[in-house]
């Protein structure tokens, strides 16, 4: 909520798992090392106009899978450290 309330115009999306600053920094932590082991996993998910059954595009989702707290959601770790810098 405060992360909102600091940029005027902006929403934020509460997530439990970041809402100690401790946590934030040590997950952004384990987000590098998960970038250094290459341990982050593309998946591509086509995109189908259903009444014509024609794939239109594809989607490219970057999946992290934390050896500890298990599927982490994108919008958790892609924020984060742009946010830590």
């Amino acid at each position: 909520m405060y992360r909102a309330k600091n940029e005027r115009g902006s929403f934020d999306v509460y997530e439990a798992a970041l809402d100690d600053e401790g946590d934030r920094f040590e997950l952004i932590e384990d987000l590098r090392v998960a970038m250094a082991d290459r341990s982050l996993a593309l998946h591509y998910q086509p995109v189908i106009d259903l009444r014509t059954g024609e794939v239109l595009t594809v989607e490219a989702l970057l999946r992290w899978a934390h050896p500890t707290l298990g599927l982490i959601p994108p919008s958790t770790y892609w924020l984060s450290p742009r946010r830590a810098g």
